[in-house]
C-alpha cells in the first residue's frame, strides 16, 4: 500500500519552507528517500522531454541529491554548507523575470498618469517577462514534487508530513493543489476566526517582488492584494489564500470536513508558473510555522 497523508501518520520524507532572508524557496528531502529504488529522473523521461519541447528548454539535472536539479537557469541549489544529518537542504532562488524593456507608451509622455497607470504600475518603464526562465521553474517544481511523491516504505519515524503538493508550470497549464495534514489542519483550527496571517501574505508578496520586481500600485498597499486567513464558522481549519490575478488563489476542496484532519486544497484561477510559486512561498511559510509552534 502506497504511504498516504490521509492516513494521519505517514512519516516526513520531505518538507517545503520559505527563507524570508534570502527569499528563497526551501526544501528538505529526508536522505534516505528513494522512489522505487532511485533517486534520479533520467533527461529522457517522457516527462521531462514535453517540457523541453514544449517550453523552448535546453537542459535538464534530475539526479536528486546532486548539486542542482531542474531545467536550464531555474534549478533547486544544493545548499551544500547544512549540517543536517537527516535531511538535504535545497533552495529555489526566485530571479526578477520581468525587465526593463522601454518607456511605457501609455504614460512616459505624460507624468500625471503615471500615478495610476495599469500598465507600468506606476514606474514609467514598459517591461517584459522572460517567459522561457518562467517555465524553467515551473517545470522544476512540477517535476520536482512529482519525484517526491509515493516515497519507498519504510520512512523515518521521528517527524510527521505536514502536506503533499500536485504542481504543473508548463506553458499549457500551471496550477498548484495538495492536501494538508493533520498538524496543519489542527494548527489552522487554533487561528483566530477571520484573522490575517500576515507572514503568509509576506511570503507570498515578496516573492512577487523577486519575479516581476516594484509594482507601486501593489507595493502601496499589499494588504489589499494578498489574502491569507481561516474563514469558516466551523473550526475546521478552512483556508483561503489570493494573490494578485483573476481571482486567483487557493482553497478547500469540498464544503465539509472533519475537523484536525487532513484536507485537500486546490487552485483557482492559476494562469502561470509565476503564480504558482508565489503561493508555494505562502504555503512554504505556512509549514515553517507550524513546525516551529507544533515541534518538528
Amino acid at each position: 500500500m502506497l504511504p498516504s497523508i490521509m492516513s494521519l501518520d505517514q512519516p516526513r520524507w520531505w518538507a517545503v519552507g520559505w527563507n524570508s532572508e534570502r527569499s528563497q524557496i526551501t526544501f528538505r528531502v529526508h536522505r534516505g528517500f528513494t522512489r522505487r529504488g532511485k533517486t534520479e529522473i533520467p533527461p529522457d523521461a517522457p516527462g521531462v522531454l514535453s517540457l523541453m519541447r514544449d517550453c523552448d528548454l535546453t537542459s535538464f539535472s534530475g539526479t536528486l541529491f546532486g548539486e542542482s536539479f531542474g531545467f536550464d537557469g531555474g534549478r533547486l541549489i544544493r545548499d551544500q554548507g547544512d549540517a543536517d544529518p537527516d535531511y538535504a537542504h535545497f533552495l529555489l532562488p526566485l530571479p526578477l523575470l520581468r525587465r526593463v524593456s522601454g518607456a511605457c507608451q501609455y504614460c512616459s509622455d505624460d507624468a500625471s498618469m503615471r500615478e495610476g497607470c495599469i500598465s507600468c504600475g506606476g514606474t514609467g518603464e514598459e517591461r517584459s517577462i522572460d517567459w522561457r526562465e518562467v517555465y524553467a521553474l515551473g517545470g522544476t517544481v512540477s517535476l520536482f514534487a512529482d519525484m517526491l511523491a509515493y516515497p519507498d516504505a519504510p520512512a523515518p519515524p521521528w517527524a510527521m508530513q505536514l502536506i503533499e503538493l500536485v504542481i504543473s508550470g508548463s506553458r499549457e497549464q500551471s496550477g498548484i493543489s495538495g492536501t494538508f495534514g493533520a498538524f496543519v489542519a489542527s494548527w489552522l483550527i487554533g487561528q483566530p476566526l477571520h484573522a490575517r496571517l500576515s507572514f503568509i501574505e509576506q511570503a507570498m508578496h515578496a516573492a512577487r517582488r523577486c519575479l516581476l520586481g516594484e509594482d507601486v500600485l501593489i507595493d502601496a498597499h499589499p494588504d489589499w492584494h494578498f489574502y491569507a486567513s481561516v474563514n469558516d464558522d466551523f473550526q475546521s481549519g478552512w483556508l483561503n489564500v489570493s494573490i494578485p490575478g483573476n481571482a486567483c488563489g487557493i482553497n478547500p476542496k469540498g464544503t465539509h470536513f472533519q475537523p484536525g484532519f487532513p484536507y485537500e486544497f486546490y487552485d483557482h484561477n492559476v494562469d502561470n508558473a509565476m503564480q504558482v510559486l508565489i503561493l508555494l512561498a505562502g504555503i512554504g511559510a505556512l509549514c515553517d510555522r507550524v513546525d516551529q509552534d507544533v515541534g518538528r
